[in-house]
């Protein structure tokens, strides 16, 4: 006989990380323009760069010179360098997103621009990896999946005795963990 209760609470489990990992997808590709949500980037730009002069537009790359600042942008139809016209300060090798302006001869004219040195993308992936990892082990020290209830109870620890039924997990000062 299927316990209802568990099953709906199985599938409502099952919906929520469909929906974290679709909203994760989702967050991924907004596009900084709100109102039109779409910028020429550096494939429409390797493209054809003339229909968008005149146009703003947003592209990543590489900083490959920094006086005059050159960005380096790697797209569909291969790669293109782009001379920036009022760029924040930057060096070779960092990696530069720039909202600008086209101009003629390859020319952007930067309004806003992020700046990304190399350690500072494997210092956030490296800190967040770590981090998953400890909350994965406080997780697995402290918490146990019970098959019966399809959900997760405290571990028993030196202090805590269970009941016969095994449900009753009782606390040091006598408290019930269960409610």
């Amino acid at each position: 006989m299927v316990d209802r209760p568990r099953t709906l609470r199985f599938a409502l489990l099952v919906v929520a990380l469909c929906a974290l990992v679709g909203l994760f997808v989702w967050f991924a590709t907004v596009e900084p323009d709100p109102e039109r949500n779409h910028y020429p980037d550096g494939d429409d730009l390797g493209g054809e760069y003339d229909a968008h002069v005149g146009d703003r537009v947003a592209v990543g790359g590489t900083i490959v010179a920094s006086d005059p600042a050159v960005l380096e942008v790697d797209h569909a139809h291969g790669t293109s360098r782009y001379e920036l016209r009022n760029p924040p300060a930057v060096e070779e090798g960092q990696y530069v997103r720039v909202y600008a302006t086209a101009r003629p001869d390859y020319e952007l004219v930067v309004d806003d621009a992020v700046v990304i040195d190399g350690w500072e993308r494997q210092y956030m992936y490296g800190i967040s990896i770590l981090a998953a990892l400890w909350v994965a082990a406080r997780t697995a020290r402290q918490w146990r999946f019970d098959a019966n209830r399809l959900g997760f109870v405290p571990r028993p620890d030196s202090a805590s005795s269970t009941a016969g039924d095994g449900r009753s997990m009782a606390t040091a000062d006598g408290g019930d963990r269960d409610g």
